[in-house]
C-alpha cells in the first residue's frame, strides 16, 4: 500500500503506507484486483481479516468495512 488515507477505516485499523496485504480472511491475495473485488462484495460495518507483511514480519489486522465514497 503506498499510503494510508487519514480517518480511513485502513487508518483506524493500523495498516500502514508500505505495508503488503498477502492475504484477505486467510485467503492469499495475489493482485489489487482480487482484493477490490472480495472487498466490494461486503457490506459496510462487515469484518474482514487482513495479513500484511511488514518490515519481515506478517500482521493479522482486523478491519470494518466503510461505505464507498
Amino acid at each position: 500500500m503506498t499510503r494510508v488515507v487519514e480517518g480511513s477505516p485502513a487508518d483506524e485499523a493500523g495498516i500502514a503506507a508500505g505495508d503488503i496485504i498477502i492475504a484477505l480472511d486467510d485467503e492469499p491475495v495475489r493482485k489489487i484486483e482480487k482484493l477490490l473485488s472480495e472487498i466490494h462484495k461486503r457490506k459496510a460495518g462487515e469484518k474482514v481479516n487482513l495479513t500484511v507483511y511488514r518490515e519481515g514480519f506478517e500482521y493479522a489486522i482486523t478491519v470494518t468495512l466503510a461505505e464507498t465514497p
